[in-house]
């Protein structure tokens, strides 16, 4: 049996970066349905044009039906997103796993995703016995 798997990458544009200290957050949700490859990509355009205004960088994981996602940027930027994300009704059981400020962690003041002028979306077919 082979599944889609999406790794959505959407680093923010230079011109949105700030120096104030980086927020990130982690979280995972399961989709209400399982989403098509159309339905990925629409996403990733969707949510590159959005977070490109806003600053926000970060990546999106998807696989049987499940997401996980790490959004890092401006700490008011990423809990706004966050919230709509949350509402976002396509998907439900969205659980934090991760949120802090590289204030409290010098370590992370850099972008896991930083804007390099690449943007990357790469769908992989692969078997669930590859997976384990």
């Amino acid at each position: 049996m082979s599944e889609t798997t999406a790794f959505l990458a959407h680093p923010a544009s230079v011109s949105a970066r700030s120096t104030a200290p980086l927020f990130q957050l982690l979280y995972v949700s399961s989709a209400v349905s399982p989403f098509s490859t159309a339905e990925l990509v629409t996403l990733l355009e969707k949510s590159r044009k959005r977070n490109d205004q806003t600053g926000i960088s970060g990546m999106l994981l998807y696989y049987e039906a499940n997401f996980m996602q790490l959004l890092e940027g401006l700490e008011e930027q990423i809990r706004l997103t966050h919230a709509r994300i949350i509402r976002d009704r396509r998907h439900d059981g969205c659980l934090t796993l991760i949120h802090y400020n590289s204030l409290l962690n010098p370590g992370a003041a850099e972008h896991a995703f930083p804007c390099d002028g690449n943007r990357a979306l790469k769908l992989l077919k692969m078997s669930r016995d590859k997976l384990r």
